[in-house]
């Protein structure tokens, strides 16, 4: 009868239990690194949302930039008497018919999705706006993000 030579300890491989240990070490990384890439590119949309949303709150406060102090407050309300109003104007391009609005509106509606403006002008001392020294314009982007409601806020005080 013939005997084989048996092989020597050190080249013998590897083990059943060594070769599967090495798999799932290597499906682990593999699976968090994927993981890495799909989280960035969530991150990438989300940046690029919140820029288009900045972009759209500029303009707004540009355009309010335009309109003279005592417009701010007379050109965005209904009341006879828009100087004696104390409460804040809030403008909401969901409901607001006036034609900047209007404007506004309709530049979000190409940017992003499910987006308005509420604009909020608030007196700064004084008994109502014709004696205020100040007025607090804040401009607020609402977008819808993965349903979800994600929002920017701009703020500015003209004298």
């Amino acid at each position: 009868m013939m005997h084989r030579p048996r092989r020597p300890a050190s080249s013998s491989g590897f083990s059943l239990v060594e070769v599967m240990l090495a798999l799932g070490l290597l499906a682990f990384v593999l699976v968090s690194i994927t993981s890495l890439f799909i989280l960035g590119g969530k991150r990438i949309a989300q940046g690029r949302e919140r820029t288009e949303a900045l972009t759209v709150g500029m303009h707004v406060m540009e355009s309010l930039d335009q309109v003279t102090f005592r417009g701010l407050y007379s050109n965005f309300t209904a009341a006879a008497d828009p100087g004696a109003a104390t409460g804040p104007v809030v403008i909401d391009t969901r409901t607001s018919t006036l034609a900047q609005s209007l404007s506004w509106q309709a530049i979000m509606d190409g940017k992003l999705e499910g987006a308005y403006v509420i604009v909020t002008i608030a007196r700064i001392a004084g008994t109502d706006f014709r004696t205020a020294r100040a007025l607090r314009v804040t401009t607020t982007i609402f977008w819808n993000d993965l349903n979800r409601t994600r929002n920017l806020s701009l703020e500015t005080v003209r004298f």
